[in-house]
């Protein structure tokens, strides 16, 4: 099968931005639609409209390859066919939320603060009643057998996919040598998966027995590279309690800003298939903006050095000059003393002189 679109990005960006597939589908209007999911999700909002595009479109298949989850199998609840290829793997779950804190609280921050968690808690139940009614209506199953499934958050092979009643069949070993080369280039396009990128996103891990391929298509990819460096320029976790002080973590952003840059330019024709060569290139240009970034970063902080070398000088030289100060102002209080001093001598030697002077004039009378 050639598909005509290929949905690997991060659900709500890119290629798999609502815009950007309301475009292609509004081109192929009354026309029959294949699209090809590699996808480990994104936003729930996205994955709803989405969703609603498909059915409104009513002609569109979805094939899953590889391993796409979370939102990615949402939107593709609203196509006419949904099938999976017969080593791909499949996710759904609860919606969940990211939660930052880091802070000095009281007890009435903590109880603000639970009351906080407790109506997230609640928006959470919220989400999850919608996107269980989807897979639902999709599947024929009941909201309570698709909550469990949702609870369960493991990784589903075809078949489990296909009992569930998410997807309609299976590929078979023709049809998936067929898509092999489509299915390669949406993995090298999306980024190699690994367990410690679905650990970074909150996904469960891989089930531990995988299908071998070959190494041509194990070779690692943009993402995977990237995520790999992205993680090397984060190292430890900060315990700073805001972004501003931590300067590691906007390296982290602006590597995941180039990042997403290149992915929506590079989405405007998914029908290109890219060389290994092509990649090449791609990873070699990122690289060497995570070298300049870093660069930029070294410049920064032997600026910082440098400018707080300067502020110790200004500082010892400003102690030394409040020390001349100081003993000047000393010498200045004993000069006056002294001056006070023989003042007063001079005054009472005068006053001696006199005395003696008429003493002496006495002696005469």
């Amino acid at each position: 099968m050639k598909y005509d679109v290929t949905i690997s990005d991060f659900i709500g960006l890119g290629n798999a931005s609502y815009n950007y597939l309301k475009w292609r589908l509004s081109e192929a209007k009354g026309k029959e639609v294949n699209i090809n999911i590699c996808s480990l999700g994104g936003y729930v909002n996205c994955g709803l409209r989405i969703y609603e595009l498909f059915k409104e479109h009513g002609n569109v298949n979805v094939t899953f390859t590889a391993c796409s989850a979370s939102a990615a199998t949402l939107l593709a609840m609203g196509a006419k066919k949904v099938t999976a290829a017969k080593h791909s793997l499949m996710l759904i779950h609860n919606a969940s939320f990211y939660i930052w804190t880091s802070a000095q609280m009281n007890k009435e921050d903590i109880d603000k603060y639970i009351e906080d968690l407790k109506f997230s808690r609640e928006q959470l139940k919220t989400l999850d009643d919608v996107l269980a009614a989807v897979y639902a209506d999709r599947s024929g199953k009941s909201i309570e057998e698709v909550m469990s499934a949702m609870k369960k958050a493991a990784w589903l092979k075809p078949e489990e996919a296909l009992e569930l009643g998410i997807i309609d069949a299976i590929d078979d070993d023709k049809a998936a040598a067929e898509d092999k080369k489509d299915a390669i280039n949406a993995v090298a396009f999306a980024g190699q998966v690994t367990n410690d990128m679905l650990k970074e996103l909150g996904l469960p891990q891989l089930p531990e027995q995988q299908d071998t391929v070959s190494d041509e298509d194990t070779k690692p990819s943009l993402l995977g590279r990237v995520a790999a460096a992205v993680k090397g320029l984060a190292g430890n976790k900060s315990n700073s309690a805001t972004t501003n002080e931590n300067p590691k973590m906007k390296t982290i952003f602006k590597a995941i800003g180039l990042l997403l840059a290149m992915t929506l330019e590079m989405a405007q024709d998914e029908k290109h298939e890219f060389t290994h060569d092509e990649l090449k290139k791609i990873e070699d240009d990122l690289n060497a903006k995570a070298t300049e970034i870093q660069n930029l970063q070294n410049e920064k902080k032997a600026a910082e050095d440098n400018v707080a070398s300067r502020d110790q000088q200004i500082k010892t030289l400003n102690d030394e000059i409040t020390k001349l100060k100081n003993d000047l102002q000393a010498k200045e209080t004993q000069i006056k003393n002294i001056q006070e001093g023989a003042a007063h001598e001079e005054k009472e030697l005068e006053i001696e002189n006199e005395t003696t002077g008429l003493e002496f004039a006495n002696m005469f009378k």
